[in-house]
């Protein structure tokens, strides 16, 4: 998948912490084609892709990330995601290498 970095700091910059979530969560599920649902309790943010991998996270976690870099939060949940057993290379487009800090 092909990102554009200026404009993804442009909406980290200009999006609510949810609207910011739901943007990074769609853009990994389209990239690993898994589907994902978002839900949001009174304390947290529960991430689940393909009723397999459950990543949760406190809208002031979500919101500092997106403050930090505009990757951060994608790199978060990719880390988790992998964490829980899925395999991917870091290599295998420009937007994992985003993420991954890779800008080659």
């Amino acid at each position: 998948m092909n990102t554009q970095g200026w404009m993804r700091g442009l909406m980290a910059k200009n999006s609510r912490v949810d609207e910011f979530l739901k943007l990074v969560t769609n853009t990994i599920s389209m990239e690993f084609e898994m589907e994902y649902n978002i839900e949001e309790t009174e304390t947290n943010f529960i991430i689940t892709f393909n009723n397999k991998y459950k990543i949760t996270i406190t809208p002031y976690e979500a919101k500092w990330m997106q403050n930090k870099s505009p990757y951060s939060l994608d790199k978060h949940i990719l880390e988790n995601l992998r964490n829980q057993g899925l395999e991917y290379d870091n290599n295998r487009s420009q937007y994992v290498k985003y993420c991954n800090d890779i800008f080659n």
